[in-house]
């Protein structure tokens, strides 16, 4: 499915494409998944779910130094270590190629996204998701619209910005976002 989607758009990929790729049968591969996209959601998922996990590990690392972090300092550091993570796993190709984006819109790419990445804030990605209210879901489609834009500002342009020079960009308008809610 990765590589598929490279040569065109997800809503153009069938399942017997899938198949023949993977050199797997249609019925195996209707056996894992009802349609290309819910493939293509479980993909995401997984990868929203190693860059979490990751997060995780570093912010208890960061956690166990003796110094004191107000809320805002913890969120503000978990956010610059997800998106530091997200980059490498940008960096890495593992999210994707210049060619497979180009077929999705932002706002598809935030679709797909937003659910897992909604349940990883409320589980506390960001610190304690209680500090956001009603508003959890919008702060993390207002985190994955960040992530997004860097993304595509660093991968779809000429190079100009770095993805570190963009994650720290992405970090203070999120974190300015934040603050207003």
């Amino acid at each position: 499915l990765q590589n598929i989607s490279e040569r065109m758009p997800i809503s153009q990929i069938t399942v017997s494409a899938v198949a023949e790729e993977a050199n797997i049968t249609r019925k195996t591969f209707y056996d894992h998944f009802p349609t290309v996209l819910d493939a293509y959601q479980a993909f995401l998922d997984s990868l929203v779910k190693e860059v979490s996990e990751k997060t995780e590990l570093d912010w208890q690392s960061i956690a166990e130094s003796d110094a004191e972090y107000s809320p805002n300092e913890e969120t503000e550091i978990r956010l610059m270590l997800f998106l530091g993570n997200v980059r490498e796993l940008i960096e890495s190709q593992a999210l994707g190629s210049k060619r497979r984006n180009r077929h999705m819109t932002q706002e598809e790419q935030l679709s797909l996204l937003s659910k897992p990445f909604t349940s990883y804030v409320e589980k506390g990605l960001l610190g304690d998701p209680s500090r956001f209210g009603d508003e959890i879901a919008l702060v993390a489609d207002f985190v994955l619209a960040g992530m997004l834009w860097m993304y595509r500002r660093c991968l779809l342009n000429d190079g100009t910005d770095s993805f570190y020079e963009a994650q720290l960009r992405v970090c203070k308008l999120i974190m300015g976002g934040l603050s207003s809610i």
